[in-house]
């Protein structure tokens, strides 16, 4: 235990560490996405109280979560995008269209709730 303990103030070879940096034009997208993908879950959201029957307002918590949802989950995906590494980044289709998933369902859960 105390050996595991030990490894943890080691140095790493700083000749073996990835030197990364950001393309800010990336990031500035991301936020851009971010801001624009969060004013337009905010006007879509603001129908539900408006509705008059419960299958409308469905329609609209459908809406705000797909759009809340998809931009989060495209903000994170470009901001990834933006980190440059000295080696070969690759994404799987399947892997990267699954991760949507999470995100607009948590957003539809938050919609419910509200």
């Amino acid at each position: 235990m105390i050996a595991a303990i030990q490894t943890l103030f080691i140095q790493p070879n700083l000749d073996q560490l990835y030197h990364s940096d950001y393309n800010f034009t990336w990031v500035i997208i991301s936020i851009l996405l971010a801001i624009l993908s969060s004013y337009a879950t905010l006007s879509a959201s603001s129908q539900i109280p408006r509705s008059k029957n419960t299958q409308s307002k469905l329609v609209w918590i459908l809406i705000s979560s797909l759009i809340l949802g998809f931009g989060t989950w495209a903000m994170h995906f470009i901001g990834m995008l933006s980190l440059r590494l000295p080696c070969q980044v690759t994404y799987s289709l399947w892997v990267t269209i699954t991760a949507m998933i999470p995100a607009v369902l948590a957003s539809g859960a938050a919609f419910g709730i509200v």
